[in-house]
This record gives structure tokens, C-alpha cells and sequence, in this order.
């Protein structure tokens, strides 16, 4: 079976040489923990950027010197031209003044567990005083498993996780917080929709777990009622953070009938709601909201006709 899986990617930056660019300059920013992975396709993507700060249109470099990967794992290189398989270990790109491109690496994991270090070195060939930027891309892959969870909701209706599951059900987990959650307003609509796809819990469940212990199960209520959703909601969720690697908000997770997690994200994007229904899918779970198939004459026919 093809399980999610708990990713982590870490990068480092480095300066060897001279510190400062006598010809050109260019600045990395990174993000330092990035999940990016899906059901039979899995890939973990530790991101990079790259601007050209200085004053003339840059043909960069980079130069791949450390891949070491477990097992099947297999790696690609994406810089703002093209992206480039674990055969190519140097590549050239332009970057026009101010411009900011990619640098990631993509680790393709094939479901399976282990660690990955890859090491980039980026510089500017014309650039005479020989700098290098020392890129240290890290990531980890570990399966990740539900924990027990007995709550009771803002409604007063208890749950049981495990009993849920057991039932054969898949639980959706949305981790939020109300004040400062800017993006979570956003898209309830979408989440409230998914819900009444998969029939109010009779197929699949989606939480929403309110893990500010400083709001209570009132405010909860009125965020709510303001938004028109309907999807149990929980408030005092926090001790369930660090089970489930939650360290922004919101935060989703999808969790099969065997206990395993198949698809978790941090924030909400446009693939955020794919994944979901992706991994809902591959649980054997489909949405209620069907198009009506009619046999007419030996005919298959669709309403409403597409």
C-alpha cells in the first residue's frame, strides 16, 4: 500500500570565499520546512529563491556536488529555466536585473521512507573575485500515524477517532485558529462544500480543530455562523500539534481507516483542495455529488450533458 508520507526539508546556505561580489551580486532566501506530497506520487520539494541584486542581467550557474539519496529515491533540480533530472549535475540560467527565480529540489520518494542530502553550489563565472553560494538541501521522510483523540464538539456531540476510523471512514483534520488565521475565512467555503460532497460525515469526516486554547467554543460558534458552515469544530486542539507537525496554520491532514496519514499540507493552496479529494479517492471514498447516468436505447446518457 502507498501511504502518505512525513516530510521534512531543511536548507542551508553558505558562503565560501569572499563574502562580498566585486562584479555582481545575487542574494537565496529559502523556506526551511516545506511538505509537498501526495498518495503515489510523492514528492517533497524544499524550495528556494533566487534574486539578482545587482545592477547587470546575470548568467548564473549552479553545480550539483552532493546527492546522496536513500534507497529508490530519485532527485531533480529546478531552476528558473528548466528542471533538470539527477543525470544533469550543472546547469546555466539567466536572471535579469531584480528578477527573482526558483532553486529547488525535488525529491521523488516513491512511498518509501528515508533521508535525502543534495548540495548546490551557485556562482557567477564572470565574477572575479570567485564567490560561490553553498546551497545544503536536507530532507527526512517518515511514516506518520494517527494519535487515540476522544473530543466532544462546540455542540456538546463526542467522537472517537479511532472508532470512527474502525468504521471506515477517512478523517479530514483542519488545524486553525480564528484571530490570526487571516487565510482561514477564505476557504471554509471550499471545505463546507467537500463535507456535504462526501455526505455530512456518512462517508468521510472533516474536523475543524481549533488549536488557540485562548479562543473559546462561543467565538468558535459565531466564526461559524458568520462563514455558513456546518462541519464539526472543536476548540482546546493543541495538544495535538506536535503529533501531527503543526507549526503554522492552518494546517490539513487525512487520515485512512488504517490509522496512516495520506495527505497533509501547510497552508491553503490551489492544489490543497486536490489533494484532499485526491487522497479521499484513493481510500476508495467518492463524493455523493454525481452526474446522473440515465440508460436510454442501448445508450449511455449524461445529465447535465457536459
Amino acid at each position: 500500500m502507498n501511504v502518505m508520507k512525513k516530510s521534512i526539508c531543511f536548507l542551508i546556505l553558505a558562503w565560501l570565499a569572499i563574502p562580498q561580489f566585486s562584479f555582481a551580486q545575487f542574494t537565496l532566501e529559502y523556506d526551511t520546512v516545506w511538505r509537498n506530497s501526495i498518495p503515489h506520487n510523492p514528492d517533497v520539494v524544499c524550495h528556494n529563491q533566487i534574486t539578482n541584486t545587482s545592477g547587470i542581467a546575470l548568467n548564473l550557474k549552479w553545480r550539483r556536488v552532493v546527492n546522496n539519496l536513500s534507497g529508490s529515491w530519485t532527485q531533480a533540480i529546478c531552476d528558473p529555466e528548466l528542471c533538470y533530472g539527477p543525470t544533469t549535475n550543472s546547469a546555466t540560467f539567466p536572471l535579469k536585473v531584480g528578477a527573482t527565480g526558483i532553486l529547488d529540489a525535488h525529491y521523488y520518494i516513491g512511498g518509501a521512507a528515508g533521508d535525502g542530502h543534495s548540495e548546490l553550489l551557485v556562482f557567477y563565472p564572470l565574477d572575479s573575485a570567485g564567490t560561490v553560494q553553498r546551497i545544503v538541501y536536507i530532507s527526512s521522510v517518515d511514516t506518520m500515524m494517527a494519535t487515540t483523540w476522544s473530543p466532544t464538539d462546540i455542540e456538546g456531540q463526542s467522537y472517537d477517532l479511532f472508532t470512527e476510523l474502525a468504521a471506515g471512514k477517512p478523517v479530514v483534520l483542519e488545524f486553525m485558529e480564528i484571530v490570526n488565521c487571516t487565510v482561514c475565512p477564505t476557504y471554509a467555503p471550499e471545505m463546507q462544500e467537500m463535507f456535504e460532497d462526501y455526505s455530512l460525515g456518512q462517508n468521510a469526516w472533516f474536523w475543524a480543530l481549533n488549536a488557540n486554547d485562548t479562543e473559546t467554543a462561543g467565538e468558535m460558534q459565531t466564526y461559524r455562523a458568520n462563514l455558513n458552515i456546518s462541519y464539526p469544530a472543536f476548540v482546546g486542539a493543541s495538544s495535538l500539534l506536535s503529533a501531527y507537525d503543526v507549526n503554522e496554520f492552518p494546517r490539513f491532514v487525512v487520515i485512512g481507516p488504517d490509522q496512516e496519514v495520506y495527505f497533509e499540507a501547510h497552508g491553503w493552496e490551489p492544489s490543497t483542495e486536490f489533494g484532499i479529494r485526491n487522497a479521499l479517492t484513493q481510500l476508495g471514498v467518492w463524493p455523493v455529488s454525481v452526474e446522473t447516468i440515465q440508460i436510454e436505447d442501448a445508450a449511455i446518457r449524461f445529465y447535465p450533458n457536459p
